[in-house]
């Protein structure tokens, strides 16, 4: 859902000391929707445990410049997160009506029921799985060529040992 601080408007033209208190009041209005008491109205209200679990589903944010806040909660149920965005606004907009008299708090567009997930991506996570599985298994294949100090042809025996090799068994892989 979307909140708009709405300017006054007195004669056709908007009131610019409203519109300037409005902008420095998008943070206080952010920060107050994440209050105890209101966490609190809005987990009584929807059932949940407690105020920091409706805390933890909610997303509060400001479009950069602009007096709008967008409220998004997101759990696993669509439906518990469409009641927690428009229980936290609704509670939040009669909380500031009867306390502190705050009238300028609009809603401008009410939260929407959502049915795409988001959480994991499958093809995502597999394409990284893929290349992490891929990038990790050659990189233990070149360690360990790397540190291999088996001797592996005649001439390495030879060379190492001083000695000379009077039998070698064959490679009859090779043959």
């Amino acid at each position: 859902g979307t909140l708009f601080l709405t300017p006054r408007v007195q004669e056709g033209e908007i009131d610019i000391n409203s519109l300037n208190s409005n902008q420095k009041l998008v943070n206080n209005v952010i920060n107050l929707l994440t209050q105890d008491n209101i966490m609190s109205m809005v987990a009584q209200e929807t059932g949940m445990a407690s105020s920091e679990e409706v805390r933890d589903a909610l997303s509060i944010t400001n479009t950069d410049n602009t007096e709008i806040i967008t409220v998004t909660a997101t759990t696993e149920d669509p439906k518990l997160s469409k009641e927690i965005a428009t229980t936290t606004i609704n509670t939040f907009i009669d909380t500031m009506k009867d306390s502190l008299n705050v009238q300028n708090i609009q809603i401008t567009d009410q939260p929407k029921l959502s049915y795409e997930p988001v959480g994991p991506s499958i093809k995502k996570n597999a394409a990284i799985g893929g290349l992490a599985g891929l990038v990790l298994g050659l990189g233990f294949l070149v360690i360990h060529m790397l540190t291999d100090k088996r001797l592996k042809t005649r001439e390495e025996a030879e060379k190492y040992l001083g000695l000379p090799v009077y039998a070698e068994l064959p490679d009859l892989e090779k043959k």
